[in-house]
């Protein structure tokens, strides 16, 4: 009986997982250096992630007293859903709720 239900459980723990996808987001370039006051760019890339999503967020936090963020740019080719830019605090460091539904 013991090795029915250990097989069983087995059998619904693969059902639960078979769609289960390692999704990894990253930055590009994931090092970089620059000089007091100059700008420079970086991109947050997702890979990964099945056709199937309806939305999601990103929220980045970061040291203040060294960066200061000044704008964020969606690209809309790659995430067609989104629809907010989020907010920008340069005190606390934060940028919040960039999302799309």
């Amino acid at each position: 009986m013991r090795i029915k239900i250990l097989g069983g459980l087995l059998v619904i723990l693969l059902v639960l997982t078979a769609g289960v996808e390692a999704s990894t987001v990253s930055f590009n370039p994931s090092d970089t250096s620059a000089d007091i006051g100059q700008t420079f760019s970086i991109n947050l890339i997702g890979t990964g992630f099945t056709d199937i999503v309806d939305g999601g967020g990103v929220n980045l936090f970061y040291d203040a007293s060294v960066l200061a963020v000044n704008s964020v740019t969606v690209d809309t080719t790659v995430w067609d859903f989104f629809d907010a830019p989020g907010a920008i605090d340069n005190t606390s460091g934060n940028v919040s709720d960039v999302t799309g539904f």
